[in-house]
């Protein structure tokens, strides 16, 4: 597949994320199916999809009646997330956007399983660990910010409770991540610790 189009959806899976309760795989059930399969996609479910990896797609008060299957399963797979933590939306997806919006390049089979993916995203399982969303490690973005607003606050003198408690306000995430970021933060600072004292 194409790696531009690839990093395009891993892009946009940072801004949406699933609505609390909702089965993100029964709702894209029939849109994967699509994707995954041979049928064409026409231009107006590709709009749709632009829509949707950028938020935009609200829920219509009046459907068309000639829509077609790709364009329902596009609305039913989208009403099951809603905006990520970060990047709105609408920063996140617009490169997809574009690409989906292009009409001059064909979306390959390659190109159908990383929508699907980005919709009704795999667990992980016993054969193949890494299918799915990969979780988010020590030296990711998001985590680096979370630790080096928490090192700041504790710097200034703020107890570590409450240092935890305000970077979990500062971020909109709970203490209880907050505290799982510090703690794989110092697993990687030892581990590269150690990896340097072994190679010294």
């Amino acid at each position: 597949y194409d790696t531009e189009f690839a990093h395009a959806v891993r892009l946009a899976a940072t801004g949406i994320r699933p609505k609390a309760g909702v089965d993100v795989a029964l709702a894209a059930a029939a849109l994967e199916a699509i994707l995954k399969g041979g049928q064409a996609l026409d231009p107006h479910g590709l709009e749709l999809l632009a829509l949707a990896v950028t938020g935009k797609l609200g829920k219509s008060r009046k459907l068309a009646v000639d829509e077609t299957r790709f364009a329902l399963a596009v609305r039913r797979a989208s009403a099951a997330w809603r905006s990520g933590k970060c990047d709105s939306p609408s920063k996140a997806g617009a490169a997809l956007a574009i690409i989906l919006r292009s009409g001059g390049r064909k979306i390959g089979h390659g190109e159908r399983i990383q929508l699907a993916e980005l919709f009704s995203p795999l667990k992980p399982d016993a054969d193949n660990a890494f299918t799915g969303r990969p979780p988010k490690g020590a030296g990711h973005a998001d985590v680096v910010a979370v630790v080096k607003s928490l090192k700041e606050k504790r710097s200034s003198g703020i107890l570590h409770k409450n240092a935890i408690a305000d970077t979990a306000v500062e971020f909109k995430i709970s203490k209880r991540t907050v505290e799982k970021y510090e703690a794989m933060s110092k697993e990687r600072d030892e581990a590269l610790n150690t990896s340097d004292k072994v190679n010294n």
